[in-house]
Formats: structure tokens, sequence, C-alpha cells
């Protein structure tokens, strides 16, 4: 049991990141095992997922957590960047899912 909200939410946010994180794996494997040739887009777009998940790990690992305005607006800023990382990640995982077969 948590004790302290915002280590809830770190955590939570964490636990998030590493799921968007597996599922950009598994895309890369997808497309690799597929033998599809036009694949840059696709590595580039599961790229740039990647980098926005590594920039707000180090945005969690630079918060010294703290009270008032500045968590609110940290809490704020994590929740929107990852729905907007999580949202770009559907969309590449939806339009693979058009072009390559299981």
């Amino acid at each position: 049991m948590y004790k302290d909200p915002k280590e809830y939410f770190v955590d939570k946010i964490e636990e998030d990141i590493r799921e968007i994180e597996e599922q950009m794996d598994e895309l890369k494997t997808r497309l690799e095992d597929s033998g599809w040739e036009p694949t840059m887009d696709y590595e580039t777009q599961i790229e740039n997922v990647r980098l926005r998940l590594k920039e707000l790990k180090k945005e969690i690992d630079r918060f010294e957590v703290s009270a008032g305005s500045t968590w609110n607006a940290f809490k704020r800023n994590c929740e929107d960047t990852l729905s907007a990382i999580s949202r770009d990640a559907q969309e590449v995982a939806a339009r693979m899912d058009k072009i390559l077969l299981e």
C-alpha cells in the first residue's frame, strides 16, 4: 500500500511507460520478421515514440517530489505527455496491423 499518492502516481506512470516500450519492441520485432521492405517510415515512428518515452523518463527522474502547484503541474504534464505518446503508439500499431499479417 502506498503512503504517498505522489509515489503511487510516479510508479503508475513508469509502469505505463514500460508497457508502451514493450509494445514498441513487439512492433519492431513484427516488422523485422515480416520481410516487408519499406520499413523505414515505421521504424522512424517507433523510434520517435521511444525517444519521447525516454524524455518523459528523464523528466520524472529530474523531478524532486514537491508540494503545491509544482507537483500539480508536473502531474498534469506527465499525464498529458503519456496520453499523447500512448495515442501515437496506438496509431503506429494500427497502421502496421493493416500491412502486416500475424
